[in-house]
């Protein structure tokens, strides 16, 4: 099914109308015109985009996977319910670590230099060396592998505090640390450093710095990812309660669509509306002109959008067809934010050129 919402204007008397056309699809298709009517990334008329809602994220990698997840949204209802009930958990982890350090071991494990096998002797006559000077790259490698090992031991403590009524997605993460760590080497660091404060000594460093960014680069990158996926998590659920949005739309396979309760998220003091579809794939919507039938749209699109990227949507409850794509056709898109209708845009031009007073 596609979900498609057209502006046309037959006599400049505005129309929009919404359909369905049955397809299947992996990721939802859509282009690159409905995510600019949408504002997805980038406002129009000085209006916020709808990622910013969400980009508040704790790391900066966590930013960039937040806005992978709103810019291709899904049509596999299993990975989006995976999505919602994960976002909807009252009991979500804190992260093992704050924002600087996640930054730090990202700079060390592109730090390219001084990468070695461990030499135990190497190891001696460069520690005589730093007696005499500062090394600051030996500073990256010492503070990068004192990360590692300080992030192994947290997301091994993540694991084993995961609950067993632990939404699906959590579980597969908590099982994703426990094949990552215990199925490799990285399992020895966690033994020997488990519950002590003692620092490792230089040959150890050496030897665990060729471990992290040589033989299990992959995996510690593998382990980093699962970390901005709980930071994702845990952002959306903050914009959820903070906003009143819903968490968890129900996603059906049927052609029944409905909103209770949904407004434009940037629409200031808007008045919530109700929507629904059922037992047919065409609707239109017609009114007077700026009566805000294209933010009414553009609302229950982006209602649609979001429940299908797995995100809350804001309405007090949803029933959502999975549909296989989203496409808009909205010539002049309009800014619920400064008043800016389409109809509004498509006079301004001329009435600016014959008068010099501020349309209002």
């Amino acid at each position: 099914m596609f979900l498609s919402v057209s502006f046309v204007l037959p006599n400049y008397f505005p129309t929009f109308a919404l359909y369905v056309i049955p397809k299947n699809m992996t990721y939802l298709d859509t282009d690159k015109q409905t995510q600019a009517d949408l504002s997805i990334t980038e406002g129009i008329y000085d209006e916020y985009p709808l990622y910013s809602l969400f980009s508040g994220t704790e790391t900066k990698n966590g930013k960039r996977m937040m806005l992978d997840w709103i810019t291709s949204p899904l049509n596999d209802i299993s990975a989006i319910r995976k999505r919602q009930e994960a976002i909807a958990w009252k009991e979500l982890p804190e992260l093992p670590l704050d924002e600087e350090e996640l930054d730090f071991i990202e700079y060390y494990l592109e730090y390219r230099d001084q990468i070695r096998r461990p030499n135990i002797l190497v190891s001696l006559t460069s520690a005589f060396d730093r007696l005499l000077r500062h090394d600051a790259q030996r500073y990256i490698i010492r503070r990068g592998v004192t990360l590692i090992i300080l992030l192994l031991n947290r997301l091994d403590t993540l694991r084993k505090n995961t609950l067993e009524n632990a939404p699906l997605l959590l579980k597969e993460l908590a099982q994703s640390i426990q094949d990552t760590i215990h199925g490799s080497e990285l399992k020895e660091v966690i033994d020997l450093y488990k519950d002590k404060e003692k620092s490792p000594s230089n040959y150890t460093i050496d030897k665990y710095d060729y471990l992290f960014r040589c033989i299990h680069f992959e995996l510690i990158r593998g382990l980093l990812s699962q970390i901005y996926m709980l930071d994702v998590c845990r952002t959306a659920q903050h914009v959820a309660i903070n906003r009143g949005f819903c968490c968890c739309p129900e996603m059906t396979d049927t052609m029944d669509l409905s909103i209770t309760g949904f407004v434009h998220p940037f629409t200031k003091e808007g008045r919530s509306n109700d929507w629904k579809m059922s037992n047919g794939n065409i609707c239109i919507l017609t009114g007077s002109n700026m009566a805000g039938k294209s933010t009414t749209l553009k609302a229950i699109t982006i209602a649609v959008w979001l429940a299908h990227c797995g995100l809350p949507v804001p309405a007090r409850s949803m029933i959502c067809p999975v549909f296989d794509g989203i496409y808009t056709s909205i010539n002049l898109p309009d800014s619920p934010a400064r008043w800016q209708k389409s109809f509004y845009g498509r006079n301004s031009t001329n009435q600016r050129s014959s008068s010099k007073s501020e349309i209002r």
